[in-house]
């Protein structure tokens, strides 16, 4: 388990990446490696399957209470973010993030423009008509979207885009620029 600050805020998070989403715009300040064995910060029965309310929640509880970050583990050097993210030029390929509760495919594409980006594409598939929101998208038509994480997302209205398009996390899309 890592815990890091950035700025104002602290980040509790199992080391399995996750971090590196935050981490990528924030720069982490410093770096906890939290022990849990034996540890009395968190609860004395730990489930195997319950970790957010056996770990995390009582690591969290201690931290807002005042106990020092340092008396849950050993600072060590922040680890460097493992997952880039494709912001433009001279990158050919990208990749899908996550799938979220609609199907909307959420792309590793952090563009602020886009103008920038002409299409994604796997094979013959390709989307490339862009609306800003997605109530502007036609019925059952892929459309490229920059989503509220700032990354592009691929949606399509009264469907699912990854059931649509057959894509998931495991496909590499095209990337063309304009």
């Amino acid at each position: 388990i890592l815990l890091l600050k950035g700025g104002t805020w602290w980040f509790l998070a199992p080391d399995n990446g996750l971090i590196d989403l935050v981490f990528r715009d924030e720069h982490a300040e410093m770096c906890i490696d939290v022990k849990i064995g034996g540890s009395k910060y968190i609860l004395p029965q730990v489930s195997s399957t319950f970790h957010g309310r056996d770990v995390f929640a009582p690591l969290a509880a201690h931290l807002a209470s005042g106990v020092a970050p340092e008396l849950l583990g050993n600072p060590i050097v922040p680890p460097a973010p493992s997952l880039g993210f494709v912001i433009g030029k001279p990158a050919t390929r990208a990749g899908i993030l996550h799938i979220d509760r609609f199907g909307n495919l959420i792309t590793d594409i952090r563009i602020a423009d886009p103008n920038v980006l002409k299409s994604v594409s796997v094979g013959k598939k390709g989307v490339r008509r862009w609306i800003q929101r997605y109530a502007e998208a036609p019925d059952r038509v892929p459309c490229l979207i920059i989503g509220s994480s700032g990354l592009v997302e691929i949606a399509v209205r009264n469907e699912r885009a990854a059931k649509v398009l057959g894509w998931n996390e495991s496909t590499t899309l095209g990337v063309s620029w304009a």
